[in-house]
């Protein structure tokens, strides 16, 4: 059995839990079909894990479809979803050719960052076929607008846009929606908003899925890792630590408060 978007559906329905990890090649690709990782994505990340860069923006969607092609060589069971690196939604027109060749390069869904500007580049896409999550809160590759890697939505002001926004790109045919660092009490409105499965990171528990980078939970990566990051590496097989990161997201033990970032109240 295959995971698609129906598959993510009927577990939101059913008020399960589901676990996504990034993905880069066909050896992890196999291990995340052995765990049955609900999803992948070859995530721009790659560029600080893989390419040895200090933000994801020198990523390309060269770079995107060369490992999106690796993995699914070998995912037989996860729904893989590749991300829009950075400007290749600078407008409609080159999100539809991006996302053509990130699904010919099969992808079974494109993840590209931003807020309601969004909206008629996801209806474009939709309308010919391709499945889209939207990703909003912290867009890494708005860093430098952002002025770093800090927690968003957390004036009452920010995070009602942030809902509307993410309630519009439903609207305009959002498959999934991911947040990304905003405060648990936020999530937890957007998630009570919501029709389609909300997948989060650094977003507290209020979610239907969790999402990390598969080198952050395996204590790869030299560094301080953010705070939403559990090791799940240690004294583990990797096949154990990421099986073990996907059962802790379904029982809801991860992510926990020492995870999670508070709102004003």
């Amino acid at each position: 059995m295959s995971v698609t978007i129906a598959t993510l559906n009927k577990l939101k329905r059913e008020n399960r839990k589901f676990a996504c990890l990034t993905c880069y090649d066909s050896s992890f690709g196999q291990v995340m079909s052995d765990a049955e990782i609900e999803v992948v994505l070859i995530g721009d990340t790659l560029g600080m894990v893989i390419q040895g860069h200090n933000s994801t923006l020198p990523v390309t969607v060269d770079n995107i479809c060369y490992h999106t092609k690796a993995v699914a060589s070998s995912c037989s069971y996860s729904l893989i979803m590749a991300d829009m690196p950075f400007m290749s939604a600078r407008t409609v027109e080159s999100s539809m050719d991006s996302a053509m060749q990130l699904m010919q390069a099969g992808a079974h869904m494109v993840k590209i960052e931003g807020s309601d500007w969004l909206i008629p580049h996801v209806k474009a896409l939709k309308q010919n076929g391709v499945p889209v999550c939207a990703h909003l809160g912290l867009t890494p590759q708005s860093v430098h607008a952002l002025s770093g890697f800090k927690v968003q939505a957390k004036q009452d002001s920010a995070a009602n846009h942030l809902i509307n926004a993410a309630l519009q790109l439903e609207k305009a045919g959002a498959d999934l929606i991911l947040v990304e660092c905003i405060p648990t009490n936020v999530t937890e409105k957007l998630h009570a908003s919501l029709s389609v499965p909300l997948i989060g990171i650094g977003a507290g528990p209020n979610c239907d899925g969790q999402i990390l980078v598969t080198y952050d939970i395996l204590d790869l990566p030299p560094g301080k890792k953010p705070k939403f990051v559990k090791n799940y590496g240690s004294n583990h097989s990797i096949l154990a630590a990421i099986s073990q990161y996907k059962q802790e997201v379904q029982d809801g033990t991860y992510p926990g408060p020492e995870h999670s970032f508070l709102g004003a109240s």
